[in-house]
């Protein structure tokens, strides 16, 4: 077994990363991460790893009913979602096929949407947070620390949230013009 955390930009660069390991041998088996973000994957050494093909779906469901559906579909055409649960929004599947599992660019397209909507609401919870810890440092006068604290990661993850929405509106449009 083999476990590596590594952090992408794009899902086109994990998806070619993924690939390069099944190159070298190795087949994943796991992931913990329902994010883009930082991830941790779990390898085992597999001779037959090269014949494997990765894709990644970027979507969140509000039903555990509905995820089953959608993983039984993607089962019938022969690939297997290695997505642990419904919670999960990025879902790495793996296949001996070597077809895409998006249709058209249509549909590659509304995996960058999906993930750019979250990126808003990283950012709204963000801004949220932030206020609500200024509001109760200025409520006790500035005698718990911890609100200051707070209000700095506020800052912070307000600057990288945005920055990562922004990255990803001008991936989307990108696309769009070149489609």
């Amino acid at each position: 077994m083999k476990k590596i955390s590594k952090k992408f930009n794009s899902f086109e660069d994990e998806e070619k990363w993924l690939m390069g390991m099944a190159k070298e041998g190795w087949r994943l088996v796991s992931y913990d991460s329902e994010d883009i973000e930082e991830c941790t994957y779990k390898f085992v050494e597999d001779p037959n790893a090269s014949k494997y093909n990765y894709q990644i779906d970027y979507r969140n469901f509000k039903k555990k009913l509905d995820y089953e559906e959608y993983k039984q579909l993607f089962e019938e055409t022969g690939w297997t979602t290695l997505s642990k649960n419904a919670k999960y929004s990025k879902h790495i599947f793996i296949s001996t096929s070597k077809e895409n599992i998006f249709s058209d660019s249509a549909t590659s397209l509304e995996r960058e949407i999906n993930r750019y909507k979250t990126a808003k609401v990283y950012v709204i919870a963000s801004i949220l947070w932030t206020i609500s810890m200024v509001s109760l440092l200025y409520y006790f006068d500035f005698e718990i620390s911890a609100f200051g604290g707070g209000a700095t990661f506020g800052l912070f993850a307000i600057i990288y949230t945005t920055v990562d929405a922004v990255k990803r509106r001008k991936y989307i449009k990108n696309v769009k013009l070149e489609g």
